[in-house]
């Protein structure tokens, strides 16, 4: 039970945080060049399927573990961008859930490669 707490409560913590970010009624910070925020948005969801891919890996296939990941970012992401159409002053785009999905993908693959590259400690 306790390893089950260690693996999912930083994904779904990192998922509240995001949630907490995208949806709170602050004015949005302006932007270095059009378009910068979709460049938060992907390394965000980046970050968070891999944390995904961390916790899912131990309980399944990488094959499975990579699909889920994937999923449960991007539809997290198109959520929370349909919810921000009833938070002023933000509004949903279409663009973002877009840089979401890409992140997710990104975060995924990076993990699986990482992973399949660093051997843990004792193995040669």
């Amino acid at each position: 039970m306790r390893r089950i707490f260690q693996h999912y409560i930083p994904p779904a913590a990192y998922m509240a945080g995001i949630l907490y970010l995208s949806l709170r009624s602050e004015p949005i910070e302006p932007v270095l060049f059009p378009h910068a925020d979709k460049l938060n948005h992907l390394a965000a969801y980046a970050v968070m399927s891999a944390l995904w891919m961390r916790t899912l890996i131990v309980r399944t296939t990488a094959g499975r573990a990579l699909a889920a990941s994937m999923a449960i970012s991007f539809v997290f992401g198109a959520l929370v961008e349909a919810l921000q159409s009833y938070a002023p002053p933000r509004d949903a785009s279409v663009l973002d859930a877009v840089a979401n999905g890409i992140g997710a993908v990104i975060g995924a693959y990076a993990f699986k490669i990482f992973k399949a590259r660093v051997k843990p400690a004792g193995e040669a």
